[in-house]
């Protein structure tokens, strides 16, 4: 399996973790997903690998495009589909509201609701596109300065959580990370073997025994002017190392077992990826409202009942995004025209 396979691999088994860890948190009202080990195995790492992958990825565009051309295909690629998408999540999460009132009320509301759920809705291809624009700017005119690098995230980290810039700081080390061992692969190659088993060491540790639910970034967040700021770094530099482990735990796994009978319908599901990440937001913003109340046995719910329903949603996510994508104009405004 060549390399752009191997991506598209790892992107496929990390787009259906995400699905999976959704399904576990989605399928069931008042099911506390913190003490659902594979749902806290999911979120340590799911996220920091797509970003990771993106970095790696980006590197190779930056050196064919000039910093305009990147900033529009970044903006039609990743911003056009968020504008698109928030309008049905919009509707979906207030549609007994909308319909219910007078023209001008439901007007107002829908203009209020959009905007206050923009910033939100999609983060992860908010946050690409701004440290894609960010790394893109440093590369053309300061060629590259890793201080640079470091200054901006340190900056960053400066500012409030709030207009989901939480999430692109959590994100900006993970990009940076795939970004400069694309660029500087033979010098990461020393390195390679230590740190691989370091973190099957350090990845299972902190795991069974320091992961907990506040260590998530959606509870603990990374801002610095909370009252209890010195345990929001520890708990950032955690979620860091645990990312960056977890990160090479699994890959290294996955790397023997390319040979996995359906790794072709895997490798699928990554070239799929941002329209299976898309068009499961929407599906479990529906789920939502139907979801029960499991009483099952949790093994039971996890392996089998939620990975059932995370297959069917995958394959419902791709046949959509299918179809879909054959629309020119609205493959474009849904899509950004990547298919």
């Amino acid at each position: 399996m060549n390399r752009s396979h191997f991506l598209d691999y790892l992107k496929g088994i990390a787009i259906f973790l995400v699905v999976w860890g959704h399904s576990i948190q989605h399928f069931s009202t008042g099911y506390e997903t913190s003490e659902n080990g594979l749902f806290m195995f999911i979120y340590s790492f799911h996220m920091p690998l797509f970003m990771t992958i993106s970095g790696y990825l980006f590197a190779f565009s930056k050196k064919r495009k000039e910093l305009e051309l990147m900033v529009k295909t970044k903006a039609t690629q990743l911003l056009i589909p968020v504008f698109s998408w928030a309008i049905l999540m919009v509707v979906l999460s207030y549609y007994k509201e909308l319909f219910s009132a007078d023209l001008k009320h439901s007007v107002l509301l829908f203009i209020k609701s959009y905007i206050s759920i923009l910033p939100y809705y999609l983060w992860f291809l908010w946050a690409l596109f701004v440290i894609s624009i960010l790394v893109s700017v440093i590369a053309s005119k300061f060629k590259d300065r890793v201080t640079l690098h470091i200054l901006v995230f340190g900056l960053l980290l400066c500012l409030t959580d709030r207009f989901g810039l939480m999430y692109i700081k959590f994100m900006y080390p993970y990009f940076l990370f795939g970004y400069f061992y694309n660029l500087y692969r033979e010098k990461f190659v020393a390195w390679e073997k230590p740190l691989t088993y370091l973190s099957f060491v350090v990845f299972p540790v902190l795991l069974f025994f320091f992961w907990s639910k506040e260590d998530l970034i959606y509870q603990s967040g990374m801002s610095l002017y909370k009252p209890e700021v010195l345990k929001v770094v520890l708990i950032s530099l955690k979620r860091y190392v645990i990312g960056f482990t977890g990160m090479v735990v699994v890959v290294t796994i996955l790397r023997r077992l390319l040979y996995f009978p359906k790794v072709t319908f895997i490798t699928k599901m990554g070239t799929l990826s941002l329209g299976i990440y898309i068009i499961q937001t929407i599906l479990f913003q529906g789920i939502d409202i139907f979801a029960p109340v499991t009483t099952m046995n949790d093994y039971l719910y996890t392996f089998g009942y939620t990975l059932a329903l995370s297959v069917v949603m995958i394959v419902i996510c791709m046949y959509l995004t299918s179809i879909i994508s054959k629309i020119p104009v609205i493959g474009k405004a849904l899509f950004g025209g990547r298919y």
